[in-house]
């Protein structure tokens, strides 16, 4: 919906759902955290994609998004003194009845509507399970989990030739000349470095 048209009852509802809701999650599971024996703990937060890259007329998703990704970060900060870590899976469209309308064709930034590409729910579960079995001394501080043909990496749309293969990255952070250079190759987002590198055999 066009942020001109929201009402402020639509707004204050998607941000206690998405983002206050969040936070009181946490916060009792910090407490119970710091103490219980042994103490600590793995807070795993539910973002999006749109925390990093928005869709059309997506105002109050997007900025709870965002927001919960200060969240994330300040758990994982705060945390560290008392052996609980935090991290933040973002996915893209995954197969379940919520985006069956996706396959039905959605607005893109470009003005058009087209279908999206959608991945087999299991693959976000596994993302989840090899977050959660990590010891306590290690922490998956972000992740993302989209289909390979999705717009995330920016570039040619999805359902057009040019497939991107991203891992947590954004248009803005490529170093390659162009986005729709960065789009049409297979890439993976280095945390410590940032750049697109391109990555063998994909």
């Amino acid at each position: 919906m066009p942020i001109e048209d929201l009402t402020f009852d639509q707004w204050k509802r998607v941000v206690d759902v998405n983002l206050t809701g969040m936070f009181l999650r946490a916060q009792e599971a910090v407490r119970l955290m710091k103490n219980q024996h042994p103490r600590g703990g793995r807070i795993i937060n539910n973002g999006s994609i749109l925390a990093q890259a928005p869709r059309p007329n997506s105002t109050p998703y997007t900025a709870t998004k965002h927001a919960v990704t200060g969240l994330t970060r300040s758990l994982a900060l705060d945390g560290r003194a008392f052996d609980t870590a935090c991290g933040q899976i973002d996915i893209g469209t995954a197969g379940t009845e919520m985006t069956a309308k996706m396959g039905g064709g959605v607005p893109q930034a470009d003005g058009t509507v087209r279908a999206e590409p959608v991945m087999d729910i299991a693959h976000v579960g596994r993302a989840i399970l090899y977050m959660a079995s990590l010891p306590l001394d290690a922490n998956v501080q972000h992740i993302n989990r989209e289909k390979k043909e999705f717009f995330y990496c920016g570039g040619p749309p999805a359902g057009s030739q040019a497939h991107a293969a991203c891992w947590a990255t954004t248009p803005t952070h490529c170093s390659h000349q162009g986005r729709r250079e960065c789009a049409t190759r297979a890439q993976v987002w280095q945390l410590e470095n940032p750049r697109c590198v391109p990555v063998e055999g994909q």
